[in-house]
């Protein structure tokens, strides 16, 4: 069964002290949109910051919080890659199945990248839900 985030942009305000773990089974894509955190996993804190782009795999575990006094604002969307299959060419699911060992953990984007601007440009028209 699929959760309410699957293909569905949602938004989330973490306060101090708060977190947030991703209930999907699939990838996750998190957008940080203002304040800052941290991404806590097995492997270390990610810092975040606004305009980064982080995509989490459900084995992670990870957890996000806001910075000590901070909070944190961003929107996300999950997805599982079979889903996708029906909406794609043979090529195209080639094309994913070779990708999708780069999201076997957690991957970052800093806002610095141009393609975290462009994901965070064309998230600016989606209406939430």
């Amino acid at each position: 069964m699929l959760g309410s985030d699957y293909l569905s942009l949602a938004a989330v305000q973490l306060k101090a002290r708060q977190k947030w773990v991703s209930r999907s089974a699939g990838l996750t894509f998190i957008f940080v949109n203002a304040g800052s955190g941290q991404c806590l996993w097995p492997k270390g804190p990610q810092h975040l910051e606004p305009g980064d782009v982080l995509v989490l795999n459900a084995a992670t575990g990870a957890r996000l919080s806001p910075a000590v006094t901070r909070t944190l604002l961003f929107s996300f969307f999950s997805v599982t890659l079979e889903h996708l299959f029906p909406l794609l060419s043979l090529n195209e699911i080639l094309l994913l199945q070779g990708t999708s060992d780069l999201f076997k953990g957690l991957r970052i984007y800093p806002a610095s990248r141009a393609l975290a601007a462009k994901c965070h440009r064309l998230l600016r028209d989606v209406p939430l839900e």
